[in-house]
């Protein structure tokens, strides 16, 4: 921290750049301990840039205009390399550029984050992997997606079943769903999938994840379903041979809604990050809860049962892959749709670690790592 400060000293405005959660937090701590200092914002995002709070957020290329000698923060974790080399690219030099936000900054976020964690929700947001495979192959995907097989395709009658029993429980409380994988677009019944959320969820934001390296193969038969059941599709820009911003023209020419699921733009890297098991089973439980940005947001779907996290859900295919059952598993682990008596009991089970968060070693999460194929190695999960 104080090599930050020492830094701000030098210069007269510090630029934050990426007006999310984070971004924000670090403002509103830092007008807190120094309300004199010049501070706006910068971010890629047209949505985002405007008046906001009592500053401005700039696009890029207008913040390096006004404040190209000045300090540039970046804040998203994960994706430090592509605001990194948006910024090198626009002409600001390394010395004007801080990679790491001072922990001091977010240390009041953080808390908050992991008592909300802790508090049940009375609204569910929740996510469905209908593949376990994937054409991509990311390294150590927390799906798992490098060890599924193409038979691991979900049976679209489990499928509808689920879902009549989550729309009986929740109701209108089901207000958010994503299709996924893996790589959805791989399942041959995936518009079958959509059209059965929409059915049971009329009002509910229901969203399609994709690496898009598909899309340019669907034609009018998954377009037109698309734009009848209101589908958001929302890709994933991986360094590939794909034209994004093709394809959200095409989006476009059906009357599809289509964001992608990060901040990164077309021609961007999309980087990785790593979430490490211990293998071992010695973490606490608490520990990992409090600490796993997956924790009580990525709520999974999965054969009957809602997991508070995506990993877990998906933690068979590691065992199945490598030949061992390395994580144990418990009827504590998901709870059963079929036998929970109401919503508030999801929710309240939800808001708590399971068993099987013994395995995640969350402190040890690292981001930003160069995008890669998997070698389907077991160090890239350890």
């Amino acid at each position: 921290m104080e090599q930050f400060l020492q830094i701000l000293k030098q210069k007269n405005m510090l630029v934050i750049f990426g007006r999310g959660d984070r971004g924000t937090a670090i403002y509103k701590k830092l007008r807190v301990d120094f309300p004199k200092y010049s501070i706006c914002f910068c971010d890629s995002l047209p949505e985002r840039q405007g008046a906001y709070l009592d500053t401005v957020v700039l696009s890029v290329e207008e913040a390096v205009r006004r404040y190209a000698g000045e300090i540039f923060l970046l804040t998203a974790a994960k994706s430090i390399t592509e605001l990194y080399e948006q910024l090198r690219e626009a002409g600001v030099v390394d010395e004007c550029i801080v990679r790491h936000v001072p922990p001091e900054l977010l240390q009041d976020w953080e808390a908050e984050r992991q008592k909300k964690r802790m508090a049940a929700h009375d609204t569910l947001r929740f996510e469905v992997n209908i593949t376990k495979h994937c054409n991509l192959n990311c390294k150590g995907c927390d799906h798992f997606a490098p060890l599924g097989n193409a038979s691991d395709c979900m049976d679209f009658s489990v499928y509808r079943q689920d879902m009549e029993r989550i729309a009986a429980l929740f109701g209108d409380k089901a207000n958010e769903i994503h299709i996924l994988g893996g790589e959805p677009l791989l399942h041959p019944e995936v518009t079958s999938f959509l059209r059965t959320a929409r059915e049971f969820f009329p009002q509910a934001k229901i969203c399609l994840d994709t690496n898009g390296t598909l899309l340019p193969k669907m034609g009018e038969a998954f377009w037109a379903p698309c734009r009848e059941l209101r589908i958001v599709i929302e890709p994933t820009i991986y360094p590939v041979p794909t034209d994004y911003e093709e394809l959200e023209r095409t989006a476009r020419r059906y009357g599809v809604e289509y964001q992608y699921l990060q901040t990164n733009k077309p021609g961007g890297h999309h980087t990785l990050w790593k979430c490490p098991l211990d293998l071992t089973g010695g973490q606490s439980p608490q520990e990992s809860f409090l600490h796993c940005t997956n924790a009580n947001r990525c709520i999974t779907l999965e054969q009957g049962r809602l997991y508070t996290c995506s990993i877990a859900s998906n933690m068979y295919l590691f065992n199945r892959f490598f030949q061992k059952e390395y994580i144990v598993f418990s009827e504590q682990d998901g709870i059963d749709i079929y036998k929970a008596q109401s919503a508030d009991e999801i929710f309240a089970y939800l808001a708590r670690p399971m068993p099987v968060c013994r395995y995640c070693d969350t402190r040890k999460r690292s981001f930003d790592h160069p995008w890669e194929v998997s070698k389907r190695e077991i160090t890239e999960w350890t």
